[in-house]
């Protein structure tokens, strides 16, 4: 998004020189940018109005002159030493679509020398995340400019979508679908068009609904959803209230017992996983049959992840009864754990709650959706989202996931916390592993943070910032390291509610 006219440079920078990470972050405004770079892990500001002027400010305890200044569209940023030290200048010039810029480096020295560099963004503008279920609500309020008739479907169909409300986003989608037909239909409307046809198949996969999600696939899917479509449903036999003991890893996360295929199971609980994962070897164990279809699942460390389907005849967890549920297949080496009980398997359940005196209940009754009392939301990528208020400020979007050990925050955090990275942080590598794979990624520790979750205080003390770009486009995760301070947690997926006591 420009700025006054000019390109916007706002947002986490990797500079790309051979294995090193380096980071910069950049603020611009209309007047004025600040620059935070790293030396020696700790943050140092440059500031400097847009005006061509040096600027007399203390950097380290020494005096330097920095200066910013517009040539057409490049921006110039220049640090001149006060008393010794060096004397720099970048220029700055931004791709088309934002996400990179090339970097005129100039060093002055004995010899002056320029170096020709590529930065990638990591966050910033440009990269906005999905709409989600809480901006749709507020949305409802301040509903901005007019809107054509299937703009409004669309609309109302996203907040059915985002809260998983199946009933309100097949009417309002179906009747946007129902259009295509309509040889009056102009450009965006087809946009609008293709939207709700993209957004209903998702909420179908999401639910299991296999068969009608191959009826809207597009193109990109259609294939796979096809195949899929050919193997029967998981539906609920019975549904019943029960407490039953589980336990926790090492990690903090909560092992459930389940019988399939009729034989007992450990399963990590894993709202962040989209679907139930199993072992190959304890699938073996099972006696389930592979079946000729595999799909590809991404995590924070690889963006893809090869699985092959299996189909459970009976799964039951507590007392509720389940058929046919797809299990996805992994190599040993790329689960930690028997089994993972997926997103999938637990909007079927509707309900679990865990209690911290080691019993967890499922079956108990669940609450029609409000959505003015829901705490939780999809976004379009069928992340599931609540709101973190962090340092008092207002609350943002972050993803929920049970199945991730720490909660995390990312470069999008940095840009609204600008200062707090700027002020009080120190740079460093985060180690990440998930399904078998590594991956290291530059951040920053922040020593005072407090994140609160529905008036519960969450975290307060230091904290990991990514500043290297991930799959996720939010500020944060909330983790079971935060979740696990509750006494009891419940889960109302159909009321799309998280109770923390």
């Amino acid at each position: 998004m420009p700025v006054d006219g000019k390109p916007n440079f706002t947002g986490v920078w990797r500079v790309v020189r051979g294995d090193n990470r380096e980071f910069i972050l950049i603020q611009q405004k209309e007047a004025d940018v600040a620059f935070v770079e790293f030396a020696q892990g700790r943050p140092f500001t440059l500031k400097a109005a847009i005006n061509g002027q040096p600027q007399r400010q203390t950097l380290n305890g020494a005096p330097c002159e920095p200066l910013a200044k517009w040539d057409n569209d490049d921006l110039h940023f220049e640090v001149k030493p006060g008393a010794g030290g060096t004397h720099v200048r970048y220029i700055l010039r931004l791709a088309a679509g934002g996400e990179t810029a090339s970097v005129y480096r100039t060093t002055f020295a004995i010899t002056p020398a320029t170096f020709i560099e590529k930065w990638e963004r990591q966050d910033g503008p440009e990269l906005q995340p999905a709409v989600n279920g809480f901006e749709l609500l507020r949305a409802r309020v301040n509903p901005g400019p007019p809107k054509s008739l299937l703009e409004k479907h669309l609309e109302t169909g996203k907040l059915g979508y985002a809260f998983n409300d199946i009933p309100l986003a097949e009417r309002e989608f179906t009747t946007i679908i129902r259009e295509e037909g309509n040889s009056t239909l102009k450009g965006d409307e087809r946009s609008v068009y293709d939207h709700a046809r993209e957004l209903l198949t998702r909420l179908y996969l999401r639910n299991g609904m296999i068969k009608k999600a191959s009826l809207y696939s597009t193109a990109l899917n259609r294939s796979f959803l096809g195949k899929f479509a050919k193997y029967p449903e998981a539906v609920v036999l019975h549904r019943g209230y029960a407490r039953i003991p589980y336990t926790r890893d090492p990690g903090g996360h909560f092992i459930l017992p389940v019988m399939a295929a009729g034989k007992s199971v450990d399963m990590l609980v894993d709202n962040g996983a989209f679907n139930t994962l199993i072992r190959a070897s304890e699938a073996r164990r099972l006696g389930l049959k592979l079946r000729s279809l595999t799909w590809g699942t991404r995590t924070y460390v690889k963006e893809s992840m090869p699985m092959q389907l299996a189909i459970v005849p009976r799964l039951k967890v507590g007392a509720t009864t389940l058929r046919d549920v797809p299990f996805w297949v992994v190599p040993d080496e790329q689960l930690e754990r028997p089994g993972v009980l997926g997103l999938n398997i637990l909007l079927k359940l509707e309900t679990i709650r865990f209690a911290q005196d080691g019993f967890a209940e499922t079956g108990f009754a669940s609450e029609d959706i409000d959505y003015e009392k829901a705490n939780l939301s999809f976004d379009e990528d069928s992340f599931m989202l609540t709101e973190v208020s962090t340092n008092g400020q207002p609350p943002a979007p972050f993803v929920l996931d049970l199945g991730a050990e720490n909660t995390l925050l990312f470069a999008r955090f940095s840009m609204r916390f600008f200062d707090l990275i700027s002020a009080n942080s120190k740079l460093g590598a985060t180690s990440l592993t998930a399904m078998g794979a590594d991956r290291t990624f530059g951040s920053v520790r922040l020593q005072e943070v407090t994140l609160r979750l529905f008036c519960n205080e969450l975290v307060d003390g230091q904290v990991i910032v990514f500043l290297e770009k991930t799959i996720m486009q939010y500020e944060g995760t909330i983790a079971i390291d935060v979740i696990n301070k509750a006494q009891r947690v419940t889960m109302d997926l159909r009321a799309m509610r998280l109770v923390l006591e």
